[in-house]
């Protein structure tokens, strides 16, 4: 792969990972009260902290990996690669939540 190849491709996975992100957020500004409801199900922990909080929702789920199956597609990658990826983010934001909620940080919480 010549080096201007793997620049484009870094870039492209760049912004399928800020999608993957950002456009949960973006979704649930202009639908907030469409299809909010949980992932947790608004359950807790042993610890009596919600498991992931209530800014984790399946809208978020559905439409960041959505949106990367679309780009991804859009890019001659593949839909499902697009929605693997989309999904894998995801997850990954849902088990930095859980740490976050763990060590007692807020859903909006920066923790590096």
């Amino acid at each position: 792969m010549a080096g201007g190849e793997f620049l484009l491709l870094s870039l492209e996975l760049f912004v399928l990972l800020v999608m993957a992100n950002g456009v949960p957020v973006v979704v649930a500004r202009l639908l907030p009260k469409y299809s909010d409801w949980p992932v947790d199900a608004g359950l807790t922990w042993s610890d009596g902290r919600p498991i992931f909080g209530p800014s984790k929702t399946w809208r978020g789920l559905l439409s960041g990996t959505l949106a990367c199956s679309l780009f991804a597609l859009w890019l001659d990658l593949g839909w499902l690669f697009g929605a693997g990826f989309g999904a894998l983010s995801l997850l990954g934001d849902l088990l930095s939540s859980f740490i976050k909620r763990r060590i007692g940080l807020d859903s909006s919480a920066r923790a590096l």
